[in-house]
């Protein structure tokens, strides 16, 4: 089922593919025509059994929209029509305003609708509070209102499809921890592997781009590494999310060279990336990479913490990609969690 359907006058596809892009940036599906209607597909159908299967129907309102005949209308009486069938004080049509106009049709004159003017950031936030409330939790909780707002920031272009299940177990810190921690070395020792590269790459002023851009902006950031971690490696090769702006990945029996080849490789990916694309604000973004072959038959656990203090150092010499001395540091902690947060 399509979580939300995105209803809108066709001068107002910008607003329609900001909140569009927006959800799905919080992994929450949505159907947009333009989107999600395919060559060929008989388009009126298609509207229809998209309305019906949706949880959701948000109605842009606007002076595009209120005055305007055609397809819109028809949408919006499609969408009262389910509305009618929801349980009493169930949530189904949500109107949100995109200027000063107001809704004509007199039935939604007792549901409250949503301003995303004169802050965009506020109004998404109400949005996801009834559509997502764990996003909504989520943030609140990690970037409260008050400081930079995305609405202050130009998107010329966003990525145009949610996270798949596949990519989200990549997101997901908790999976990406257990294997590190757990799944990979038992892996490992059952399988009687000896040579390995634990790989650690940790992204650059996350924090700064939050503050520059938005936390929207900073998710969707986080979701393209994510997407190249998926992409650009190899599925037999365990890897993940191990902390908020921190990944892993762990190559077997790659020699030093290929395996400083390899992270060279992943860095270029993500620093090439056109990434103006999401914010006219974000110039670039660079990963810090530490790797570290095993040394002297040690344990997988002092690879990932040789590999992570090499990112660090990575990170304070502004390199790119650095290797592991052959040695943990005296007095280094053992306790792998104490590396990622």
């Amino acid at each position: 089922m399509s979580r939300i359907f995105i209803s809108y006058a066709h001068e107002d596809f910008d607003w329609a593919h900001r909140i569009y892009t927006d959800l799905f940036a919080h992994g929450i599906s949505c159907w947009l025509d333009k989107m999600d209607l395919l060559p060929g597909q008989n388009w009126n159908a298609e509207i229809q059994k998209a309305i019906r299967n949706s949880k959701y129907f948000i109605a842009l309102i606007s002076s595009n929209s209120v005055d305007k005949r055609g397809y819109v209308q028809k949408e919006l009486r499609l969408a009262m029509e389910e509305m009618e069938k929801m349980p009493y004080g169930g949530i189904y049509l949500i109107p949100v305003r995109i200027d000063g106009a107001g809704p004509r049709d007199q039935r939604l004159e007792s549901i409250q609708y949503c301003d995303l003017f004169p802050d965009y950031d506020v109004g998404l936030r109400k949005i996801l509070e009834v559509v997502a409330p764990e996003h909504y939790f989520l943030l609140q909780e990690k970037f409260p209102l008050g400081g930079v707002s995305p609405s202050t920031v130009t998107y010329s272009s966003a990525p145009t499809h949610a996270p798949s299940e596949e990519l989200r177990q990549y997101l997901d810190i908790s999976i990406g921890l257990e294997q590190l921690l757990k799944t990979v070395p038992d892996l490992f020792r059952r399988s009687k592997i000896e040579m390995w590269t634990v790989c650690i790459a940790d992204i650059d002023n996350l924090t700064q781009i939050n503050k520059l851009c938005g936390a929207l902006v900073g998710d969707r950031v986080i979701w393209k590494v994510a997407h190249y971690l998926k992409s650009r490696l190899s599925p037999t090769i365990p890897k993940g999310r191990c902390g908020h702006d921190t990944f892993f990945f762990v190559f077997q029996h790659l020699s030093h060279r290929a395996s400083e080849a390899a992270c060279y490789d992943f860095h270029r990916r993500v620093y090439g990336f056109k990434w103006a694309k999401l914010s006219s604000k974000l110039r670039q973004v660079s990963l810090s990479i530490g790797y570290a072959p095993r040394k002297n038959f040690e344990p997988f656990s002092d690879t990932v913490i040789r590999a992570a203090n090499a990112m660090n150092f990575t990170k304070m010499e502004k390199n790119y990609v650095s290797m592991a001395a052959p040695y943990l540091l005296e007095g280094a902690s053992r306790v792998l969690r104490n590396y990622f947060s």
